[in-house]
């Protein structure tokens, strides 16, 4: 992955190292008097000149290029030359015996051994400072000079002592300075605060770091104030809290926006100033507009990587917060965000135009490892985050239509071949199913069902497939879709998990879908209770769907997948047993239920003993009061009920002992998807108030009763010895006395 890479020669900073950053000369050559530069050879800046001409002509002839200008002192030394013949006014002598050219003189020699000379430095900022008061055109080539020095990381702790850097923050903050000169200055500093912390503080203290920042205002000198700041800012705290508090954001903010540093070296550097804004910034002080210029910018054409990533990572850092998710809705950005996920495969993509490319004929740009890992973390944090703002209310409100383009493109990406947009599609229009309304137009589009199915057919990616089920489970929820469904064959599909051995979390989700299926459909119960084999002389005609889901339930130690199967059973009892379906139906269905699944009372058995969860306890207690109804039935439970654990449970049911005061939430409605397919845990909730908890244990003592009295008046001592008949005939007694 790419990162700022220092350049010497004329051009401003690359990205492709996070080193401090050597800012370059702007020109290659020194400009004399005149404003005319010369390539011919240098002339030595120690000799003698009779005329000011020929000062001019060694000083014109002086180029960064030569090794005569690498030796700073000789080269300043000429130029001072010049400077005194054209202007009398500067002075030379700062006290008896002790001249500016003795001084240049001594620093040369010094620096010829490798020593550094403060004092002849401290001279220089003497004259330098004549020279701005005076307006000196020699001003601007000494001052380049030194800031090509000071790219040299030798020199930069001398500069700050010796007062040039700050002579170089004065620059800046005075009045009628040329932007030629600010250029210069500001190179000076950045590169005298690159890696050197003591230059940084000194910035800080004189109070500098104010100034800086304002030329991000000057769009002529944005491109070099932007990596002085980020040399000034690079790993070094302090100022990275004080330029933020210096109203650093909205300003790189409007440079971002203003796109005046695109295709520049330095729009790398102004990403990393971003970078540094999640732990600096208080996001509340952002502008509304913000995510969609970070969003806007991270999908231009032949933006780096880490640019692209780094203005992504800034936009969803905005995005925890509500304020932020409402806006990008209400401005109608979300598709941005779907352009970034298609910019992190395809580089070549054109997405200048509202209406996306095909993301079948994507073709991979990325091909580094370390690319391709960076940007699998940003899609993951994306769609996390395009999970959390679909399950706004002002999402659906915008987005409800599937005609709407943004909703038009996450239908298409339920088949694309990139399997993180097939998930982002999955999540979003998952939340987006939060109403029957919406839930019905989506299953009466046959692509969508198609694509879905398509997916939980064929899929092995977990958090594809989580995504996928927790679709389904919301368009499962309408009545209208229940049937339409199980036909198009979703049960069938969903046998897939029972046969495998899937994650807890995928058979926890795949068990609620089909128990959202059941509910109500009579149709969806028989094809659940249909053998899975045609041929009669197969094993598998005495199976079902439901047998392999029951032997999911054997199979997992996981309490939730358990639980959830357990409730499938009860749903298809309730609705065997409802007033709709006609009793030669109802004969028929009992007949398959109770004759191919002789356990089908342990899944009750495992709701009522447990106590955390009343709501689902009422469940196995009313499922065990129909089953006791049927003769059929009561060889299944009957068993069961004797065990000492289900008694135990019996006998608190019916004697009114104290319940837990925790009872669980038995809401039907849409669920919001997430973009991970977490562990699963059952939280108990709230139960509500004290009459609701009375009502509970009324029914379920009730329930528990018919299950008793049932087992009683017709079991036989096949079914019940004498003992087990004299503890529930006290039990009934019991419960008949508290009556």
């Amino acid at each position: 992955m790419g990162s700022p890479k220092p350049i010497f020669d004329d051009e401003l900073p690359q990205s492709e190292t996070e080193d401090a950053v050597p800012l370059a000369p702007v020109s290659p050559s020194i400009v004399s008097g005149s404003g005319k530069t010369s390539n011919s050879s240098a002339a030595s800046p120690f000799e003698e000149s009779s005329t000011a001409a020929s000062l001019d002509a060694a000083l014109s002839s002086l180029t960064l290029c030569d090794p005569e200008a690498d030796r700073m002192f000789r080269a300043l030394a000429t130029i001072f030359e010049a400077s005194q013949l054209h202007d009398a006014r500067i002075a030379f002598n700062l006290q008896p015996g002790d001249d500016v050219w003795t001084l240049l003189q001594r620093a040369d020699s010094y620096e010829e051994q490798g020593l550094k000379d403060i004092p002849s430095l401290a001279a220089v900022k003497n004259v330098m400072e004549q020279m701005l008061l005076l307006h000196s055109q020699f001003l601007l080539p000494a001052l380049r000079i030194v800031a090509d020095k000071s790219r040299e990381a030798s020199w930069r702790i001398p500069f700050g002592q010796s007062g040039l850097m700050d002579f170089g923050s004065s620059i800046l903050s005075a009045e009628d300075t040329s932007d030629d000169l600010k250029v210069q200055a500001l190179r000076l500093i950045g590169n005298s605060c690159a890696d050197t912390d003591e230059n940084r503080q000194r910035v800080l203290q004189y109070g500098d770091l104010q100034s800086i920042v304002q030329q991000l205002k000057n769009q002529n000198l944005a491109s070099v104030t932007v990596p002085v700041l980020y040399n000034i800012c690079r790993d070094y705290e302090p100022a990275q809290q004080q330029a933020f508090q210096k109203n650093l954001l909205p300003l790189i903010l409007d440079l971002l926006d203003n796109g005046a540093l695109d295709s520049t070296p330095s729009f790398g550097y102004l990403c990393r100033l971003f970078d540094m804004c999640e732990e600096n910034v208080e996001m509340d002080t952002s502008p509304d507009e913000a995510v969609g210029i970070f969003l806007q910018a991270s999908i231009k054409p032949d933006i780096d990587v880490d640019d692209s990533i780094s203005l992504v990572d800034i936009a969803l850092l905005h995005l925890k917060q509500p304020r932020f998710q409402n806006t990008l809705v209400e401005n109608d950005q979300f598709q941005l965000a779907l352009k970034f996920l298609i910019r992190t495969y395809s580089a070549e993509a054109d997405l200048s135009e509202d209406d996306l490319p095909d993301v079948a004929s994507l073709k991979t740009s990325y091909r580094d490892p370390e690319d391709e890992k960076e940007l699998f973390r940003a899609r993951t944090t994306v769609i996390q985050t395009l999970a959390e703002t679909s399950s706004l209310a002002a999402f659906t409100a915008k987005y409800a239509s599937l005609e709407n383009p943004t909703t038009e493109i996450l239908t298409n990406w339920l088949v694309a071949p990139q399997a993180q947009l097939q998930q982002c599609s999955c999540i979003v229009l998952g939340n987006l199913a939060c109403s029957d309304e919406i839930c019905t137009s989506m299953v009466a589009d046959s692509d969508i069902v198609r694509g879905l199915f398509a997916i939980l057919r064929s899929s092995s990616d977990s958090q594809l497939i989580h995504a996928a089920l927790g679709y389904l489970r919301n368009l499962a929820l309408p009545e209208d879709n229940k049937n339409i469904l199980g036909a198009a064959g979703a049960i069938e599909i969903l046998n897939r998990f029972w046969t495998s051995d899937p994650l807890p979390q995928i058979s926890h989700l795949a068990a609620g879908v089909v128990r959202q299926l059941v509910n109500g459909s009579l149709s969806n119960v028989r094809k659940l209770l249909s053998s899975l084999s045609s041929d009669k002389d197969s094993p598998a005609f005495s199976r079902t769907y439901l047998s392999l889901l029951l032997s999911t339930y054997d199979k997992s130690d996981d309490i939730a997948v358990r639980t959830e199967i357990a409730r499938v059973v009860t749903a298809i009892l309730r609705c065997i047993h409802g007033q709709q379906t006609l009793q030669p139906a109802r004969d028929e269905l009992l007949y398959r239920l109770y004759s191919l699944h002789p356990d089908l009372g342990r899944p009750l058995a495992s709701m009522v003993v447990q106590s955390q969860f009343p709501v689902i306890r009422s469940e196995g207690w009313f499922g065990f009061a129909l089953i006791a109804r049927s003769g059929r039935g009561r060889p299944l439970i009957s068993n069961v009920v004797s065990d000492v654990t289900v008694f135990g449970a019996l006998e608190k049911a019916i004697r009114g002992d104290p319940y837990d005061t925790q009872a669980e939430s038995a809401s039907l409605s849409a669920s919001p998807l997430s973009a991970y397919a977490s562990p699963v845990a059952l939280s108990p909730q709230s139960g509500g108030s004290a009459q609701q908890q009375r009502e509970i244990r009324s029914k379920d003592r009730q329930n528990a009763m018919i299950l008793v009295n049932e087992l009683l008046r017709n079991g036989d001592e096949n079914t019940l010895n004498r003992i087990e008949r004299d503890q529930l005939e006290d039990l009934l007694h019991a419960g008949t006395r508290a009556d």
